[in-house]
């Protein structure tokens, strides 16, 4: 006969083990990701059959190509590929017809969300868990609300402002109109082209190093002719030093850095440009 001490224990095991059956019936899938993207190149948003954002992967760098032209903010583009990949809770799609039945009320107007060939539809908010219903793979899951916010000013929120960081060196090269007034033009100066040559001096490079733009605006703006280039050498971590080509012009008041071969140009106060050296242009 089991005594009142085995009796106990027994009991407090099958309360133990009621207990892990509804946390793990009702716990959140671990589903590693919906998708398995392998170096996605391509993501668009779109609603109501009209594109709201498209990224493009390029050189290892994601470039927003609508509807504007700007470098975008990695970590922002990781939320978009991420955020919506892993599952809190997912449903089948025969299970969605008990829940809400043939035409499922969550997704009344859904924005589309493609990852190269691979398509979420973000729906309504679910009123108790506050997650967004989503629905991908034919299944739909419950994912914590990020997207949608992101979207609701997207210039903002993926336009990444950093222009160069770790600067070692810039070399200028000038238009002659302006070489006159530069302390530091290179003795050689080249009178029949109409050029000079100019590098930038210690403080300058400290400048060149973490330097932020105003703005960025597409290129094809840009409507007077270059005053000038600059090819900025920056150091890395993991890869050699890296060189980038930009052109210099007018813009209104303020002073465009165009990266060579690309849509965009930064723009950048007359202020900021004196600390640059490129002060002769302002």
């Amino acid at each position: 006969m089991l005594s009142n001490r085995n009796l106990a224990i027994i009991a407090l095991v099958l309360i133990i083990g009621a207990i892990s059956d509804g946390v793990l019936y009702n716990q959140v899938d671990h589903q590693p990701a919906i998708y398995p993207f392998n170096d996605a190149r391509t993501i668009e948003v779109k609603y109501q059959d009209k594109v709201l954002l498209t990224l493009l992967k390029t050189d290892d760098e994601w470039q927003v190509t609508h509807p504007f032209y700007a470098p975008a903010i990695t970590s922002r583009v990781s939320l978009l590929l991420e955020s919506n990949n892993q599952t809190n809770r997912s449903y089948s799609a025969d299970d969605l017809k008990h829940i809400f039945g043939n035409e499922p009320a969550a997704f009344p107007d859904p924005v589309e969300l493609s990852v190269d060939n691979n398509l979420f539809l973000l729906g309504d908010i679910e009123p108790v868990s506050q997650l967004r219903y989503v629905s991908a793979n034919n299944k739909v899951y419950l994912q914590a609300d990020h997207i949608v916010p992101m979207l609701q000013s997207p210039k903002s929120t993926f336009t990444n402002l950093n222009i160069t960081k770790s600067v070692t060196s810039v070399d200028l090269v000038l238009h002659q109109t302006n070489a006159s007034n530069t302390a530091n033009a290179s003795a050689a100066d080249d009178k029949t082209a109409g050029t000079a040559t100019a590098t930038a001096t210690v403080e300058q490079l400290s400048h060149w190093s973490d330097l932020d733009a105003l703005a960025v605006i597409d290129a094809d703006i840009l409507e007077q002719p270059p005053i000038g280039t600059a090819t900025i050498t920056a150091a890395t971590k993991h890869t050699d030093d890296t060189k980038k080509h930009f052109e210099i012009a007018h813009y209104q008041q303020l002073i465009a850095l165009h990266p060579k071969d690309s849509k965009f140009a930064y723009l950048i106060s007359q202020e900021q440009a004196s600390t640059l050296g490129i002060c002769v242009y302002c």
